[in-house]
């Protein structure tokens, strides 16, 4: 299986240093955000945030990686609130995913009437 983000395995690839980095991006109108936006995102995650979300996750689509449909989420999800909102806390603490969480899996779908190599 091909994976989706292989950076960790591409130990050839040259990062820019920080200063590349700032210089580049001076030279680059972005938008920024407030002070009181920025506090507010860089919030923990709350256990009501993390239901509310699964609580709106669809139905009809197929599961991840890890095989577990939105229905087990939704299902599950007074059990899977709080330990999926300290996962996600400490990714923001650590400023790094789990490998596992950027898998994925991705299908190719022929659309009708294109023959299979013009999907």
């Amino acid at each position: 299986m091909k994976k989706l983000y292989n950076l960790k395995d591409n130990r050839q690839m040259i990062c820019p240093s920080k200063a590349e980095i700032e210089a580049f991006l001076s030279g680059v109108d972005l938008p920024t955000l407030s002070n009181t936006d920025a506090e507010h995102l860089s919030r923990p995650f709350t256990v009501k945030e993390i239901t509310l979300v699964i609580s709106t996750l669809p139905l009809n689509k197929s599961p991840g990686p890890d095989g577990l449909p939105n229905k087990y989420y939704r299902t599950f999800i007074n059990a899977l609130a709080q330990p999926l909102g300290d996962m996600f806390n400490q990714c923001m603490k650590e400023g790094a995913l789990p490998e596992e969480v950027t898998m994925a899996h991705v299908s190719m779908l022929p659309k009708p009437g294109k023959t299979k190599d013009h999907c």
